[in-house]
Parts: structure tokens; sequence; C-alpha cells
């Protein structure tokens, strides 16, 4: 007798690999994704923030092909002070500084990392989270981020279907064009926006849906993955949610990493994430006694391990300098790429 739907993935004609960076963009829920992909020493990021609605996602992606002086005119024109610090409405406080010339640097920066990305993985996973958005009234320009400004700054609107499938189309085509095999994976996050109240949660929920599953039937190199339907429809209980019942619970973000790597890697490709996984284990491991000679032998042979691996999977994650020299948890992570060009 079975007492819940469960989710069975199937394996999709998209196959990912560790060799293949993954350039991640959208709600915080990319964020918790990319968090494990990385503990897999997969190079996976998202090096724009969090990004809630469709179209702050489309604004960050339509600067990679713009002109540079096109560009830099855009984030000038998004940055603000708002009391110590400069903030732009492109994006959340991970732009933030105290000074315009710094967000700049910040905005891009972070541009050039997923245009390295793209083109070395050709392979972008956009997480939507809500088509509620908030539109500056002065401008009518969309903001990813209110960064705590008066409410009487803003108008809040849902963007409907059409809007979205119109504007995506045209931006997954331009992309296409400038990465050449580009693949796309959509999901709808299934974190709640209960403020949003209860019924506009879910008309926002099925509007990204529907507009993401339009766009998926039009363009054969997009494809969807059901993160919002495992939680809601296979989970579905309130003990795989977060205490603020808002967020899934670690088990469940785990839960829906895993019917994600069944569904886009093979069984070879599946057995390297779990050798990653090991090594980085054995990275973030903190010793008891860390001045001991079997702390040092530990350490040394992780790192040999760790360095066989890169050899083996040169677009693998790399780990920070300091990283290495350290048995301290997973910390702060960077391209090899975006290393090498520094």
């Amino acid at each position: 007798m079975n007492f819940r739907t469960e989710y069975k993935p199937k394996s999709s004609a998209l196959q990912l690999s560790l060799d293949r960076p993954l350039a991640m963009l959208g709600s915080c829920f990319t964020d918790y994704m990319g968090t494990r992909f990385r503990k897999h020493l997969w190079q996976a990021c998202n090096p724009c923030g969090v990004l809630f609605n469709p179209l702050s996602i489309a604004r960050i992606l339509s600067m990679l092909t713009e002109p540079a002086e096109k560009k830099q005119e855009i984030i000038e024109a998004s940055i603000f002070k708002a009391g110590d610090l400069w903030h732009s409405w492109l994006g959340d406080t991970s732009f933030s500084a105290t000074t315009p010339e710094k967000v700049v640097h910040n905005i891009t920066v972070s541009l050039q990392l997923l245009d390295t990305l793209l083109t070395n993985g050709r392979t972008l996973v956009v997480t939507m989270g809500t088509a509620w958005c908030y539109f500056l009234k002065n401008t009518s320009d969309v903001v990813a981020n209110c960064h705590k400004q008066p409410s009487s700054l803003f108008d809040r609107k849902m963007v409907y279907i059409e809007t979205i499938i119109a504007l995506w189309g045209e931006l997954l085509e331009n992309l296409r064009s400038h990465y050449e095999g580009l693949q796309v994976i959509f999901t709808v996050s299934p974190v709640r926006h209960v403020r949003d109240g209860l019924h506009e949660n879910a008309c926002s929920k099925a509007t990204l849906t529907l507009a993401v599953d339009s766009l998926c039937r039009r363009f054969n190199y997009c494809h969807y993955f059901p993160a919002y339907e495992i939680l809601l429809d296979d989970l579905r209980d309130y003990r795989f949610y977060a205490a603020d019942m808002v967020h899934p619970s670690e088990q469940a973000v785990e839960y829906i990493k895993e019917k994600f790597c069944d569904t886009y890697f093979n069984a070879t490709e599946l057995k390297i994430l779990q050798e990653g996984e090991a090594i980085s284990r054995r990275l973030s491991h903190r010793a008891i006694n860390p001045d001991s000679e079997e702390t040092a032998k530990f350490k040394e042979e992780s790192l040999r391990l760790y360095a066989d691996f890169l050899n083996r999977h040169p677009n693998a994650l790399y780990l920070e300098n300091d990283r290495l020299n350290s048995a301290t948890p997973m910390g702060k992570i960077f391209m090899r790429r975006a290393l090498d060009g520094a």
C-alpha cells in the first residue's frame, strides 16, 4: 500500500557532467541547490545574488549581450544611496558597497563570472520565485530588491503569462545566438511567498509554471525540472519545511537535489559526483588534534586526492588556497578560469 505519490525521475535527453560548469540564477532556492552541488566539487555558481522575479532575472541575462558602453550605462542608472551604503536596483545587497564605483565593480565582475560560466559550460539553471514584481514609480523600472526603501516608491504588480513568454522568448533566442549550444533548465522555486497571501502565491506560482511550460514547448533546448512539484506533491508534509513553514528543510533540499542528479546525470557521472563529495568531506574535516602527525598525514592525503581529481577533471571546483591550507569547513569558492584570469 502506498501512502504518498513519489516523483520518479526519468533520465533527461540533456545529460550534465561535473566537467561542465553550471551557471545558476534566480531565487534563494538556487543558492540552496548550488551549495550542495559545490560539495560534490561541481563548479555550480550563482554569481548575481538572489533574484526573485522573471523580469529581474531576464534583465541581468540581457546585459550579457549588450555592448560594454550600454552595459555601463544600465549599471550606473540603477545605483542609489540609502544611509551609508550605495545599492543597485539590479540585485540584492551582494552588489552593495560604500561607494558607487565599488557597486559598479561588483556588478561588472558578477556579469563576467556569469559569462565565463556560460561560455565554458553552456548550461543555465533559472529558478523563478514569484510573478509579483515591484516597479519604481518615477521610472517604471522593475527592481530586483527593494532594499528596505519606503513602499511609497514602488508599484506592486503581478506580471502575467503573456508578458513573461514574450520577454523570455526573445531573450532565449539572443542568448542561444551568443552562447552556441546553450541549454536552459527552468525550475519554479518551492519557497512559499506567503506574505503575498495564500491565493496570491498560488496564482503567482501557476503563472510561472504555465509561462515556463510554454517556453519549454517552444524551444527544444529548454527543459523543466519540477522542484516545486516535488515538494508539494511528493514530500507533501510540513515536516519537510523549515521552522518558518515557508522555506524547504535541509532534508527536502537534499532530496530534491538527488532527484535532479538522477534526472541529468548518468551512472558514470553520478560516481564522479560521489567521489567529489567524498574528497570535499575530507577537506572540510575538523581535526581534534590539528597538530598531530596523524592529522598532517590525513591532510596530505586529502590534498593529493584533490589534486588528482583536478587533473582528471580540470573544470571541477577550484578551492581558494587558504581553504586548502587549513582544516576549516567549506569556505569561499572561486571558478578556476576566473582565478586564472585575475
